[in-house]
Protein backbone atom coordinates (compact mmCIF):
# COMPACT_ATOMS: atom_id res chain seq x y z
CA UNK A 1 0.00 0.00 0.00
CA UNK A 2 1.47 3.50 -0.94
CA UNK A 3 1.79 7.00 1.32
CA UNK A 4 -0.69 8.93 1.33
CA UNK A 5 1.09 12.48 -0.15
CA UNK A 6 0.84 15.16 1.53
CA UNK A 7 1.63 18.40 0.00
CA UNK A 8 2.94 21.65 0.93
CA UNK A 9 2.18 24.61 0.95
CA UNK A 10 2.61 26.90 -1.59
CA UNK A 11 5.30 29.22 -1.86
CA UNK A 12 5.29 33.33 -2.69
CA UNK A 13 7.92 35.42 -2.73
CA UNK A 14 9.10 39.45 -4.20
CA UNK A 15 11.61 39.28 -6.81
CA UNK A 16 13.50 42.60 -7.67
CA UNK A 17 11.71 43.96 -10.37
CA UNK A 18 8.64 43.45 -7.42
CA UNK A 19 7.08 40.51 -9.27
CA UNK A 20 5.19 37.97 -7.29
CA UNK A 21 6.60 34.08 -7.67
CA UNK A 22 4.49 31.50 -6.65
CA UNK A 23 5.39 27.96 -6.38
CA UNK A 24 2.09 25.56 -6.57
CA UNK A 25 2.80 22.45 -5.95
CA UNK A 26 0.65 19.78 -7.72
CA UNK A 27 -0.08 15.99 -6.73
CA UNK A 28 0.84 14.57 -10.22
CA UNK A 29 4.80 16.00 -9.87
CA UNK A 30 3.71 18.45 -12.53
CA UNK A 31 4.31 21.70 -10.46
CA UNK A 32 4.20 25.06 -11.70
CA UNK A 33 6.02 28.69 -10.95
CA UNK A 34 3.99 31.41 -11.77
CA UNK A 35 4.86 35.07 -12.20
CA UNK A 36 2.56 37.76 -11.47
CA UNK A 37 3.98 41.26 -12.95
CA UNK A 38 2.10 44.40 -12.26
CA UNK A 39 -0.07 42.89 -9.13
CA UNK A 40 -0.64 45.96 -7.62
CA UNK A 41 -2.13 47.68 -10.80
CA UNK A 42 -5.54 46.96 -12.16
CA UNK A 43 -3.59 45.17 -15.43
CA UNK A 44 -1.48 42.70 -14.10
CA UNK A 45 0.42 39.46 -16.36
CA UNK A 46 0.85 36.12 -15.23
CA UNK A 47 3.66 33.66 -16.65
CA UNK A 48 3.48 30.36 -16.07
CA UNK A 49 5.99 28.04 -15.93
CA UNK A 50 6.35 24.10 -15.54
CA UNK A 51 8.17 22.31 -12.79
CA UNK A 52 8.90 18.78 -12.95
CA UNK A 53 9.04 17.02 -9.69
CA UNK A 54 9.37 13.73 -8.87
CA UNK A 55 6.90 11.25 -10.53
CA UNK A 56 7.40 8.13 -8.35
CA UNK A 57 5.44 9.69 -5.74
CA UNK A 58 3.55 6.33 -4.70
CA UNK A 59 6.40 5.81 -2.42
CA UNK A 60 7.31 9.27 -1.22
CA UNK A 61 5.87 12.07 0.56
CA UNK A 62 6.42 15.59 -0.24
CA UNK A 63 7.78 17.42 3.43
CA UNK A 64 9.13 20.59 1.90
CA UNK A 65 9.58 23.09 -0.28
CA UNK A 66 11.44 26.18 -1.09
CA UNK A 67 12.42 28.95 -3.48
CA UNK A 68 15.57 30.61 -2.99
CA UNK A 69 16.63 33.92 -4.77
CA UNK A 70 20.19 34.96 -5.47
CA UNK A 71 21.12 38.68 -4.32
CA UNK A 72 21.69 39.98 -8.16
CA UNK A 73 17.84 38.97 -9.01
CA UNK A 74 19.27 36.61 -11.70
CA UNK A 75 18.68 33.03 -10.26
CA UNK A 76 15.61 31.17 -8.33
CA UNK A 77 16.65 28.13 -7.04
CA UNK A 78 12.96 26.08 -6.94
CA UNK A 79 13.74 23.07 -4.53
CA UNK A 80 11.51 20.05 -3.64
CA UNK A 81 12.18 17.96 -1.49
CA UNK A 82 10.56 14.03 -0.69
CA UNK A 83 11.26 11.77 2.20
CA UNK A 84 10.47 8.14 2.50
CA UNK A 85 11.20 5.52 4.85
CA UNK A 86 11.17 6.13 8.95
CA UNK A 87 10.87 9.47 10.54
CA UNK A 88 13.39 9.25 12.18
CA UNK A 89 16.76 11.47 11.10
CA UNK A 90 18.95 7.96 10.83
CA UNK A 91 16.43 6.36 9.04
CA UNK A 92 14.69 9.16 6.79
CA UNK A 93 15.87 8.49 3.24
CA UNK A 94 15.86 12.13 1.62
CA UNK A 95 15.98 13.25 -2.04
CA UNK A 96 15.51 16.74 -3.64
CA UNK A 97 14.25 17.90 -7.29
CA UNK A 98 16.62 21.02 -7.80
CA UNK A 99 15.72 23.66 -10.80
CA UNK A 100 17.43 26.45 -11.35
CA UNK A 101 15.57 29.20 -13.47
CA UNK A 102 16.72 32.23 -15.06
CA UNK A 103 14.38 35.25 -14.16
CA UNK A 104 15.25 37.02 -16.98
CA UNK A 105 13.85 34.69 -19.53
CA UNK A 106 11.84 33.26 -16.96
CA UNK A 107 13.19 29.76 -18.25
CA UNK A 108 14.93 27.12 -16.51
CA UNK A 109 18.49 26.25 -17.29
CA UNK A 110 19.03 23.68 -15.59
CA UNK A 111 17.37 20.31 -12.96
CA UNK A 112 18.84 17.66 -10.85
CA UNK A 113 17.56 14.94 -8.64
CA UNK A 114 19.60 13.99 -5.81
CA UNK A 115 20.05 12.72 -2.45
CA UNK A 116 23.21 14.91 -1.54
CA UNK A 117 22.58 15.64 2.16
CA UNK A 118 24.06 19.15 1.03
CA UNK A 119 21.49 19.66 -1.01
CA UNK A 120 18.40 17.47 0.00
CA UNK A 121 16.65 18.96 2.78
CA UNK A 122 19.83 21.06 4.08
CA UNK A 123 19.18 24.80 4.49
CA UNK A 124 20.71 26.79 2.82
CA UNK A 125 21.06 30.54 1.87
CA UNK A 126 22.60 33.50 -0.54
CA UNK A 127 25.55 35.51 1.45
CA UNK A 128 26.07 39.05 0.84
CA UNK A 129 28.45 38.06 -1.97
CA UNK A 130 25.87 35.66 -3.79
CA UNK A 131 27.42 32.54 -2.62
CA UNK A 132 25.26 29.87 -1.36
CA UNK A 133 26.10 28.32 1.65
CA UNK A 134 24.35 25.43 3.02
CA UNK A 135 24.13 22.94 6.14
CA UNK A 136 22.64 19.86 6.13
CA UNK A 137 22.39 17.03 8.43
CA UNK A 138 24.40 13.54 7.52
CA UNK A 139 23.55 11.55 10.13
CA UNK A 140 22.71 11.16 13.87
CA UNK A 141 23.76 8.95 16.34
CA UNK A 142 21.82 8.34 19.90
CA UNK A 143 23.56 6.75 22.49
CA UNK A 144 21.48 5.44 25.39
CA UNK A 145 23.14 4.91 28.86
CA UNK A 146 22.14 3.50 32.59
CA UNK A 147 21.44 7.38 33.52
CA UNK A 148 21.96 9.34 29.96
CA UNK A 149 21.28 9.91 26.23
CA UNK A 150 23.11 11.42 24.05
CA UNK A 151 22.76 12.48 20.76
CA UNK A 152 25.30 13.36 18.22
CA UNK A 153 23.81 15.13 14.82
CA UNK A 154 26.72 14.80 11.83
CA UNK A 155 26.94 17.86 9.66
CA UNK A 156 27.99 18.84 6.18
CA UNK A 157 28.69 22.56 4.81
CA UNK A 158 30.10 23.87 1.82
CA UNK A 159 29.35 27.17 -0.62
CA UNK A 160 27.69 25.41 -3.78
CA UNK A 161 28.39 26.83 -7.23
CA UNK A 162 25.80 28.45 -9.90
CA UNK A 163 24.47 26.66 -12.09
CA UNK A 164 25.98 23.11 -11.27
CA UNK A 165 25.44 23.30 -6.89
CA UNK A 166 29.31 21.96 -7.29
CA UNK A 167 30.00 22.03 -3.44
CA UNK A 168 33.41 24.18 -2.37
CA UNK A 169 34.95 24.47 0.59
CA UNK A 170 33.64 21.57 2.26
CA UNK A 171 33.40 21.41 6.30
CA UNK A 172 32.04 18.70 8.55
CA UNK A 173 31.37 18.89 12.30
CA UNK A 174 29.34 17.26 14.97
CA UNK A 175 26.70 19.01 17.57
CA UNK A 176 26.45 16.72 20.26
CA UNK A 177 23.75 17.20 23.09
CA UNK A 178 22.96 15.47 26.64
CA UNK A 179 20.17 14.43 28.57
CA UNK A 180 21.06 13.46 32.00
CA UNK A 181 18.97 11.45 34.38
CA UNK A 182 16.74 13.52 36.72
CA UNK A 183 17.64 16.84 34.82
CA UNK A 184 15.05 19.02 33.81
CA UNK A 185 15.98 18.76 29.98
CA UNK A 186 18.63 18.66 27.16
CA UNK A 187 22.20 20.38 27.49
CA UNK A 188 22.43 23.04 24.81
CA UNK A 189 24.65 21.63 21.80
CA UNK A 190 28.42 21.60 22.08
CA UNK A 191 30.24 21.91 18.52
CA UNK A 192 33.12 19.19 18.39
CA UNK A 193 35.05 17.22 15.22
CA UNK A 194 34.93 20.37 13.36
CA UNK A 195 37.53 20.04 10.20
CA UNK A 196 40.28 21.80 8.84
CA UNK A 197 38.01 23.02 5.73
CA UNK A 198 35.48 24.56 7.90
CA UNK A 199 38.49 27.78 8.81
CA UNK A 200 37.81 28.39 4.48
CA UNK A 201 33.99 28.03 4.75
CA UNK A 202 33.31 30.38 7.48
CA UNK A 203 35.57 33.23 6.49
CA UNK A 204 33.84 32.70 2.71
CA UNK A 205 30.64 33.13 4.69
CA UNK A 206 31.40 36.17 6.60
CA UNK A 207 30.61 34.35 10.11
CA UNK A 208 31.97 34.01 13.35
CA UNK A 209 31.84 29.99 13.60
CA UNK A 210 30.15 26.53 12.40
CA UNK A 211 27.46 27.46 14.27
CA UNK A 212 26.41 30.86 12.68
CA UNK A 213 26.54 28.83 9.35
CA UNK A 214 22.97 28.47 7.73
CA UNK A 215 21.32 25.24 9.45
CA UNK A 216 18.39 24.46 12.23
CA UNK A 217 20.69 25.65 15.20
CA UNK A 218 21.04 29.48 13.48
CA UNK A 219 17.20 29.44 12.93
CA UNK A 220 15.60 31.86 15.30
CA UNK A 221 11.76 32.57 14.92
CA UNK A 222 9.66 35.20 16.67
CA UNK A 223 7.64 34.00 19.37
CA UNK A 224 4.19 35.16 18.81
CA UNK A 225 1.09 34.11 20.83
CA UNK A 226 0.14 30.04 21.07
CA UNK A 227 -1.63 29.31 18.35
CA UNK A 228 0.31 31.44 15.70
CA UNK A 229 2.73 30.82 12.42
CA UNK A 230 5.53 33.11 11.30
CA UNK A 231 4.66 33.47 8.04
CA UNK A 232 7.24 36.68 7.14
CA UNK A 233 9.40 39.14 8.93
CA UNK A 234 9.98 42.12 6.98
CA UNK A 235 13.03 43.75 8.89
CA UNK A 236 12.55 47.40 6.63
CA UNK A 237 9.18 47.87 8.04
CA UNK A 238 9.88 46.19 11.38
CA UNK A 239 6.50 44.04 10.61
CA UNK A 240 5.79 40.40 10.92
CA UNK A 241 2.78 38.19 9.37
CA UNK A 242 1.46 35.58 11.00
CA UNK A 243 -1.04 32.65 10.65
CA UNK A 244 -2.84 32.08 13.85
CA UNK A 245 -5.72 29.68 15.25
CA UNK A 246 -7.96 29.78 18.38
CA UNK A 247 -9.94 26.85 19.18
CA UNK A 248 -9.92 23.59 21.71
CA UNK A 249 -8.49 20.20 21.57
CA UNK A 250 -10.47 17.16 22.19
CA UNK A 251 -9.42 13.71 22.88
CA UNK A 252 -6.20 14.40 23.85
CA UNK A 253 -5.44 16.40 21.49
CA UNK A 254 -6.47 13.92 18.64
CA UNK A 255 -9.14 16.65 17.38
CA UNK A 256 -9.14 20.23 17.19
CA UNK A 257 -12.17 22.70 17.11
CA UNK A 258 -11.27 25.86 15.44
CA UNK A 259 -12.90 29.20 16.58
CA UNK A 260 -10.91 31.96 15.17
CA UNK A 261 -8.66 31.76 12.17
CA UNK A 262 -6.69 34.72 11.32
CA UNK A 263 -3.78 36.64 9.12
CA UNK A 264 -2.43 39.47 11.64
CA UNK A 265 0.52 41.90 10.97
CA UNK A 266 2.15 42.99 14.24
CA UNK A 267 5.00 45.30 14.77
CA UNK A 268 8.24 43.81 15.35
CA UNK A 269 8.96 46.63 17.50
CA UNK A 270 5.62 46.98 19.66
CA UNK A 271 4.51 43.70 19.25
CA UNK A 272 0.83 45.07 18.64
CA UNK A 273 -1.39 43.96 15.90
CA UNK A 274 -1.73 46.62 12.72
CA UNK A 275 -4.00 44.59 10.57
CA UNK A 276 -6.25 41.75 11.47
CA UNK A 277 -7.54 39.45 8.02
CA UNK A 278 -10.52 37.05 8.86
CA UNK A 279 -9.64 33.29 7.37
CA UNK A 280 -12.15 30.60 7.00
CA UNK A 281 -11.35 28.05 9.74
CA UNK A 282 -11.35 25.46 7.30
CA UNK A 283 -8.30 26.86 5.04
CA UNK A 284 -5.27 25.11 5.48
CA UNK A 285 -2.01 26.26 3.72
CA UNK A 286 -2.68 29.49 3.53
CA UNK A 287 0.57 31.46 3.13
CA UNK A 288 1.93 35.17 2.69
CA UNK A 289 4.31 38.03 2.66
CA UNK A 290 4.71 41.58 3.30
CA UNK A 291 5.58 43.50 0.24
CA UNK A 292 7.31 46.55 -0.10
CA UNK A 293 7.07 48.30 -3.62
CA UNK A 294 6.66 51.54 -5.18
CA UNK A 295 3.11 52.08 -4.66
CA UNK A 296 2.99 50.99 -0.98
CA UNK A 297 3.44 48.19 1.47
CA UNK A 298 0.70 45.34 0.94
CA UNK A 299 0.11 41.64 2.89
CA UNK A 300 0.13 39.29 -0.57
CA UNK A 301 -1.84 35.92 1.00
CA UNK A 302 -2.17 32.85 -0.82
CA UNK A 303 -5.05 30.71 0.05
CA UNK A 304 -5.61 27.32 -0.81
CA UNK A 305 -3.16 26.86 -3.14
CA UNK A 306 -3.79 29.53 -5.86
CA UNK A 307 -6.12 31.94 -5.02
CA UNK A 308 -3.96 34.95 -4.15
CA UNK A 309 -5.53 38.20 -2.63
CA UNK A 310 -3.94 41.60 -1.89
CA UNK A 311 -4.23 43.61 0.88
CA UNK A 312 -2.98 47.40 1.13
CA UNK A 313 -1.54 48.70 4.98
CA UNK A 314 -1.92 52.29 6.03
CA UNK A 315 1.29 54.22 5.77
Amino acid sequence: MSEQITLPSSVVLLDHQHSLLVLVPQADGAWVLKRLRGWDTKSPTEDTLEITGDKSQGTQVSISTDLNLSRDGRYILVRINYRSGAIGPTERNRSAVVTLIDLKSFTSISQQTTTDPLIADSVWAFNENDDLITTGLDRRVTEIGPSFRTVTDHYLAAALELPTLLARDRCEYESLMKLQAGATGWTKPVIANVTDGCAVLVSRANVDSVEALPGPHTTEPLNFALGCREMDVNKELHLALADCREGKSHADGMFVTTSAHTANVLSTTTKQRVLTIPLSHNWKGVTGILASVVSGNYVVLVKQGVHIEVYRLSS
